[in-house]
């Protein structure tokens, strides 16, 4: 039988133990200001994940497959995953494939049957959904935009522009979720013209941006910006490992992996 001296012994030194632990996290608390926080990623399918193709070596499809979607998580295994998992984040990941963040062209132009919510349009109600409680949130448009939508002016305050989108969204949100930590991510796979207002928005609005094309200090994923010089292999070189297939050309599991590592540094910024 334990003697009650020896109970009272360990349970203080179970005591201290836990102790010891609590001040371990209140350490990486105070060290990492992402840890335990709620992040909320925005965004299309560069987001959210498109896998189409992929089959794992056990030969198990996208929508099967533990290697690229977690069924804990209820995510595909994109950069928000990474950075969530790393730093035990609360991670909602709103992004939907195909989507804008202005309405189609085709819906402003009056084409038949073509609805309002046509591509899924972000600033249709989705902005509004950000929660009060969101910690870190970022917002990354321009893919399907600058195929679908009007570029319109940077002074636009509309829905039917892809300047004047962002002009509402970003007003709604310094607006009423001021204390929100907000990074801007500016694409790298869209038409120049759109690249560039998505950095006139950021700016205009005094909002944070990572630079995907057009800044030599964040590491290519899969195109440059032409000004910068960057060679044609180079660019082959990195979509011959960091596509789901040849003939999709989403960032695969391990671009995610890869830019999620600079994506979270930006976060650490904001």
């Amino acid at each position: 039988m334990i003697s009650a001296k020896k109970l009272l012994a360990e349970n203080e030194a179970l005591r201290q133990e836990l102790g010891a632990l609590r001040e371990r996290v209140d350490a990486l608390e105070k060290a990492n200001p992402l840890f335990g926080k709620k992040y909320y990623a925005c965004g299309d399918s560069f987001t959210q994940g498109d896998f189409s193709g992929f089959t794992d070596e056990s030969g198990l499809t996208k929508e099967e497959s533990p290697v690229i979607f977690d069924k804990e998580w209820n995510m595909y295994k994109t950069y928000p995953w990474w950075i969530g998992r790393r730093n035990h984040m609360t991670v909602i990941n709103e992004a939907r494939r195909g989507s804008t963040i202005a309405l189609d062209k085709d819906y402003v132009a009056g084409v038949p049957g073509v609805a309002r919510d046509h591509l899924r349009p972000f600033i249709l109600d989705r902005y509004l959904q950000i929660p009060e409680d969101t910690d870190y949130c970022t917002i990354w448009f321009g893919i399907n935009d600058s195929a679908h939508t009007l570029l319109g002016e940077p002074d636009d305050v509309t829905p039917e522009t892809y300047y004047g989108a962002w002009n509402i969204v970003l007003e709604w949100i310094l607006t009423n979720r001021p204390y929100m930590k907000l990074g801007i991510i500016v694409t790298n796979d869209a038409a120049p013209e759109w690249r560039e207002a998505t950095r006139t928005a950021a700016k205009r609005w005094g909002v944070p941006y990572l630079d995907m094309t057009g800044d030599p200090s964040v590491p290519l994923i899969i195109n440059r910006e032409e000004s910068l010089g960057c060679c044609e292999k180079a660019q082959e070189l990195r979509k011959s490992v960091f596509y789901v297939t040849k003939e999709n050309d989403h960032p695969n599991l391990r671009a995610h992996e890869y830019q999620s590592y600079f994506i979270e540094e930006f976060m650490r910024r904001l």
